[in-house]
């Protein structure tokens, strides 16, 4: 790029940054340095997909207009700092990503001069990786789970309480069950039934969704219960939102004698 229009920061390569890489959702603060006094310029950054898909290269033969995603401009989210080398900074937050697709994306700083002629001071590319905070925000989406957790547990034969109660994620922040219906199988039971599918959009109150609390809660009977032998039964946990099913969670449960 001519003109003495070029980044000075280390391990930049012409105007082409170092590619970026972080999961969807995540905070990222970032500076461009351009070896010119920007005053009296404005700036834009802008992060987008090519109307084709993701680029090929930096510089693709066949070039198609961005589908631009985040956009930072100066006087709102993005500041020029002047002085005989500038400094073009802005964050992208939480909100600017969360809602993204993981893939490649291409973004660009470009720098604005008094007369409105704009000039490219940066560009590369932005890898957005799946985050569990990206999938849960959006409820109409199944959460992916990998591996699908396994976890046994036992109840007393004849008991109705306490309820098996279960909560997804990390304990300070639960996964939004907010849209879903889920389903308890539990097979391998005593005779005469040996399977029993429950879910929680039937309002009888054995198994509930409380998107409150987030958690999964089985209010078990007796006659459940003691339909639970003391070994070969296992369960199984589904989440079925939008015409998908999806296995979160199963293992081995026990019916235990006094």
């Amino acid at each position: 790029m001519a003109g003495g229009w070029l980044p000075v920061a280390s391990g930049q390569s012409g105007a082409q940054l170092a590619a970026q890489t972080f999961p969807a959702g995540d905070t990222r603060t970032w500076a461009v340095s351009v070896a010119k006094d920007l005053t009296g310029y404005s700036a834009e950054w802008r992060m987008g997909v090519p109307v084709s898909g993701a680029l090929p290269s930096l510089l693709p033969v066949a070039y198609s207009p961005p589908e631009v995603v985040v956009l930072k401009a100066s006087g709102a989210n993005l500041a020029v700092i002047t002085g005989t080398t500038s400094t073009l900074t802005w964050t992208t937050t939480y909100a600017d990503t969360i809602g993204l697709d993981p893939a490649v994306y291409w973004h660009q700083a470009v720098v604005i001069d008094p007369q409105g002629n704009p000039t490219t001071v940066a560009e590369g590319r932005v890898t957005l990786t799946q985050s569990l905070r990206a999938l849960q925000n959006n409820s109409a989406s199944p959460a992916l789970i990998s591996p699908v957790v396994f976890e046994s547990f036992a109840v007393w034969q004849g008991d109705n309480t306490p309820p098996q109660a279960w909560s997804f994620g990390p304990p300070n922040a639960p996964w939004d069950l907010t849209g879903s219906v889920m389903t308890l199988t539990l097979t391998g039971l005593l005779s005469p039934t040996t399977i029993v599918t429950l879910r929680s959009d039937t309002g009888d109150g054995n198994l509930v969704v409380d998107t409150t609390a987030q958690t999964l809660t089985w209010n078990y009977t007796s006659a459940q219960s003691a339909a639970i032998p003391p070994s070969g039964a296992t369960y199984q946990i589904h989440r079925l939102i939008n015409g998908t099913s999806q296995l979160w969670l199963h293992g081995n449960v026990a019916g235990v004698a006094p």
